[in-house]
């Protein structure tokens, strides 16, 4: 997470994870990194909330933090009377970074404090000016669900299924929780993630996902979808 000064990342930091940052209506608050875990359903999600992208105090480290993540939560205050400059010069130092391009983590951008009166006058100046660089949503963290929603959206951009597992012939183990994996990895790839011996020694696999699929054999090479159940048997 990451925006210029007071831009409000501190306060949405609070509202989605268990962190407790400082919350304060002056600029740079934040000094330091602070990670925190957003929960999702049954997962958990690493957010890090970052100090204010500034020209006076900008360092190195913090692009390479920005570059490293899967997706990458920037927060603007749209009654910032600096915001144009503000967006200007972020959108800049992302483009020179990379972090704007296709293989740049995931960008989600929030035009922030949309609640407060006057908002939307500086909203549609600011879509006039950057709706061709940006795509944004209007956000406030004072409405819990646009909170969820948002929390949502990044679960989302992770790209990333759960997938659950049973031993042969068990039921579900309470509490189970989910193995995560990137859309796209297979059934043999999952179990490998599972245990490498499971990939070595595969024999086949049942899944769970629809009335059609219960309990049913599926090749190796299957997808995973969100939420499947499988079984996996070995030799």
């Amino acid at each position: 997470m990451c925006g210029p000064p007071n831009s409000g990342k501190s306060e949405l930091v609070d509202r989605l994870t268990t962190a407790r940052p400082e919350v304060a209506d002056y600029g740079f608050t934040t000094r330091e990194p602070l990670a925190g875990m957003m929960e999702f359903e049954d997962v958990q999600v690493q957010l890090i909330d970052t100090p204010p992208l500034d020209p006076a105090t900008l360092e190195s480290w913090m692009l390479q933090l920005i570059q490293q993540s899967d997706v990458v939560l920037l927060v603007f205050d749209v009654n910032d009377p600096e915001l144009l400059e503000q967006t200007d010069f972020i959108l800049n130092l992302f483009s020179d970074k990379g972090v704007l391009s296709a293989d740049g983590p995931r960008l989600v951008v929030l035009a922030g404090k949309i609640d407060i009166r006057g908002a939307d006058q500086s909203l549609e100046v600011w879509e006039d000016l950057f709706a061709e660089q940006i795509h944004h949503q209007p956000f406030t963290s004072r409405d819990p669900a646009v909170v969820e929603k948002l929390r949502r959206k990044l679960f989302r951009c992770l790209d990333i299924v759960r997938f659950y597992t049973k031993r042969p012939g068990h039921s579900v183990e309470p509490g189970s929780m989910p193995f995560l994996v990137k859309k796209g990895a297979t059934v043999i790839e999952a179990a490998r993630y599972v245990h490498q011996d499971f990939s070595r020694n595969f024999r086949f696999a049942r899944i769970w996902r629809s009335p059609s699929l219960e309990g049913q054999m599926i090749d190796q090479h299957e997808e995973v979808r969100d939420r499947d159940l499988l079984e996996i048997h070995t030799f």
